[in-house]
């Protein structure tokens, strides 16, 4: 993997044209520059699983939405690590609802949802989500 440093020729001081009507090699530079930080910024957060979902993600919404990027407003880097961490929020809220509807399910003590086995997974399922979270 080439390592690119911000201020490099390559990069253009990390401000990549990604305006283009082929960014496809912009965003495999890009990809292959800010890939693997994003990946252990998510990680430390969220796991290594939900980070590497988050981490596509986050080149998915950047490649849909590169017409938004500006230059001039900052980095090719923070503009990924904004987009980045919205998708970390997003996800933990959903994550923590999840929590939330298992939990009042186990309080009312609703059984017509899942069988017993189920109920029982869901509640492991969520303990292991909770202490992730914490």
């Amino acid at each position: 993997m080439q390592v690119i440093h911000e201020g490099s020729e390559l990069w253009g001081h990390d401000r990549p044209d990604l305006g283009g009507p082929e960014p496809g090699p912009a965003f495999g530079r890009l990809f292959d520059a800010h890939a693997a930080q994003l990946r252990r910024y998510l990680a430390r957060r969220v796991g290594v699983e939900p980070a590497n979902d988050l981490v596509a993600e986050t080149f998915l919404v950047a490649l849909r939405r590169r017409e938004t990027y500006r230059p001039e407003l900052g980095t090719a880097r923070s503009w990924l690590y904004g987009i980045a961490t919205n998708l970390l929020r997003h996800h933990v809220r959903s994550e923590l609802r999840g929590l939330q509807a298992t939990a009042r399910l186990a309080r009312t003590g609703d059984t017509s949802h899942a069988p017993h086995d189920g109920r029982v997974a869901e509640q492991v399922d969520a303990q292991v989500r909770a202490a992730r979270l914490a």
